[in-house]
């Protein structure tokens, strides 16, 4: 959104001892919420002043300066049925959105208006597909594939042994999730840091001053008892963005989020659903928990946008 809650890293830092690493500049504060009842969707907003102004409209989209109030991603089941998913059909699709006037060219060839207003359109556009993992296991993980991309990029999020264990290849940087706060079956927060080989890391470490300069994103969840609005704060994501090529700024969306602050927004949408599935299954047997109401609605009932023809 416009008016992200992002500063310049200082300063500016070329990784040491972490080979042809990502140069970093300004750090933002991704929110990472679920929208309650009715429209039970999750979504990744650029800042957490966008998510107030979403929160305040009771769910209502409204084209706002520089998009303020959208979110910049929304993840949402591929097919409302899963049991009707076909060998590797994706389990869900991760869409981005974009603030354009009427005169400018629309974003995605498969894009769709989602919103507009005078002269302001906002368009929802496909990003992200979602695949479980094809293991013996069940919840084995998931493949996120960006196929909008030259050369389609594949992430892997893997689960090991009833915990997360998850790394990634990003531009050629290799990544992993490692638990911080919280135990490997229940993580409360997450680094994402660039290794400097191999992805035989423990999954839960202090980290010396050396492996924290190389901390590319947090994750932290955020406990609530009962969502006060209709949209739920599910956990914060502080991303150090990295610079990109000009070829990849055209495929920011709204808040002007980059192409791997996206990415890792993704996988943060995927941690809020393993979270999400966490906090149903500790609400099972208590009937007065959040977790037990919310959980008789489906993860995605119905896409973001439903849509009115202008807000």
């Amino acid at each position: 959104m416009g008016h992200s809650a992002s500063k310049e890293s200082e300063p500016t830092d070329q990784l040491a001892g972490a080979g042809n690493a990502p140069v970093f500049g300004r750090e933002r504060e991704l929110v990472l919420a679920s929208v309650v009842f009715q429209r039970k969707v999750l979504m990744c907003f650029a800042s957490a002043r966008s998510f107030d102004c979403y929160a305040r409209g009771d769910g209502e989209f409204q084209i706002r300066d520089d998009g303020l109030g959208f979110p910049t991603l929304a993840m949402e089941r591929a097919h409302p049925l899963q049991c009707l998913l076909k060998a590797r059909d994706p389990a869900f699709r991760i869409y981005q959105f974009f603030l354009r006037t009427a005169s400018e060219p629309a974003p995605h060839p498969e894009c769709r208006i989602a919103c507009h207003s005078g002269d302001k359109l906002i368009y929802k556009a496909p990003f992200c597909d979602v695949y479980e993992l094809d293991s013996p296991v069940r919840d084995a993980g998931y493949e996120l594939s960006f196929p909008n991309m030259p050369d389609t990029t594949r992430v892997r999020l893997e689960r090991c042994k009833g915990s997360l264990h998850m790394s990634a290849d990003l531009g050629g940087w290799n990544t992993q999730w490692i638990c911080t706060s919280g135990s490997p079956l229940h993580p409360k927060e997450l680094l994402l840091v660039v290794t400097e080989g191999g992805r035989d890391m423990p999954s839960r470490i202090r980290l010396p001053s050396s492996l924290s300069a190389r901390q590319w994103a947090k994750y932290r969840e955020f406990f609530s008892v009962l969502p006060s609005r209709s949209a739920e704060k599910v956990a914060s994501l502080c991303v150090r963005d990295a610079e990109v090529s000009e070829a990849e700024v055209s495929t920011c969306g709204i808040g002007e989020v980059p192409w791997y602050t996206g990415v890792i927004g993704c996988m943060g949408l995927i941690m809020c659903h393993l979270h999400e599935q966490k906090k149903r299954n500790r609400g099972k047997n208590n009937p007065f928990s959040a977790a037990n109401h919310l959980g008789s609605a489906p993860f995605i009932a119905s896409s973001v946008m439903g849509s009115p023809a202008s807000c």
